[in-house]
């Protein structure tokens, strides 16, 4: 044999295991898809239920099937105890595009491979542990999130409004004003005391405002002497009894009697009134009367 034969053969040889493989292979694969299918979909598909799902009742239990029951919100799965071969084979034809006269004519069909939506069981595990796997996976309830809900906001309370009292002004008093007194004459009693001879009483005066000027001294014998301002023989003194006459200037000298003396008009200013006992005898006490100008007041 020729090495050329020799490659050939081997090669054929080698290409014949390859398609042996692949195709048992194929075949494993659609084994399992079509198991997986009547176990999960085919049962649930009866007519009369919306989508296709017909839930399973706790009660009622369905023939030649073992219910398991699921947790909230996830749908009973009845695993049947027995495989009809026959639907088996006509579902997976089914699903691999074949026709029942091309499966009895032993055809094959010509297609592309879609990726297998489970994987092929693991070395050593039967189709019957994968089966109870995949029933004991949908059997277990699953894990939900726990959905918090926002409390209840809870309204503040109604603050009242604090009423701040409004200050009233009070009126500021509106001073009365007090009208300026007018000018009168003013007639003040002097009690005159017993005078000896050569011995005199002295009482000064304001006079406020131009005007007249009287002294009346009701006893016979006496003088009236009146000074503009205070003479510097008498001092500060006044209301007293002074011996003598000063020196100073008199504006007038008077008798005294029930007429008294008179100035007819002089200015504002200090006045001296001088009442002296120029007789031989003393002079009696008597009350004199004095008469000047002053605003409001007297005296």
């Amino acid at each position: 044999m020729t090495p050329g034969a020799l490659i050939g053969a081997i090669a054929g040889r080698a290409s014949s295991r390859a398609i042996a493989f692949l195709a048992v292979l194929v075949v494993t694969v659609l084994f399992v898809m079509g198991l997986a299918f009547v176990i999960l979909v085919a049962p649930s598909q009866t007519p009369g239920a919306p989508g296709g799902v017909a839930a399973v009742r706790p009660s009622t239990a369905v023939p030649g099937t073992l219910p398991l029951r699921g947790a909230v919100s996830v749908a009973a799965v009845a695993v049947p105890t027995s495989i009809d071969l026959a639907a088996f084979h006509a579902t997976a034809e089914m699903a691999l595009g074949r026709s029942p006269a091309e499966r009895q004519a032993g055809g094959r069909p010509t297609f592309t491979p879609t990726p297998a939506t489970a994987p092929p069981p693991k070395p050593g595990v039967s189709a019957k542990s994968g089966v109870a796997e995949v029933a004991k996976q949908v059997a277990t309830p699953q894990a939900t999130d726990t959905i918090q809900l926002p409390a209840t906001p809870t309204r503040p309370p109604t603050r009242t409004p604090t009423v701040t009292p409004t200050e009233t002004p009070s009126a500021t008093p509106t001073p009365t004003p007090t009208p300026t007194p007018l000018p009168s004459p003013c007639t003040a009693p002097i009690r005159v005391p017993r005078l000896h001879p050569g011995y005199g009483y002295l009482v000064i005066v304001n006079h406020e405002t131009p005007g007249h000027l009287l002294a009346q001294w009701p006893v016979q014998r006496g003088t009236i002497l009146i000074y503009k301002g205070r003479p510097p023989a008498f001092g500060l003194q006044t209301d007293v009894v002074i011996g003598g006459v000063p020196g100073t200037p008199t504006l007038l000298v008077g008798t005294s009697g029930t007429g008294g003396v008179r100035l007819h008009q002089e200015p504002a200013g200090e006045y001296a009134f001088y009442f002296f006992n120029g007789s031989a005898g003393a002079l009696p006490e008597v009350t004199a009367a004095l008469s000047y100008w002053t605003y409001g007041h007297c005296p």
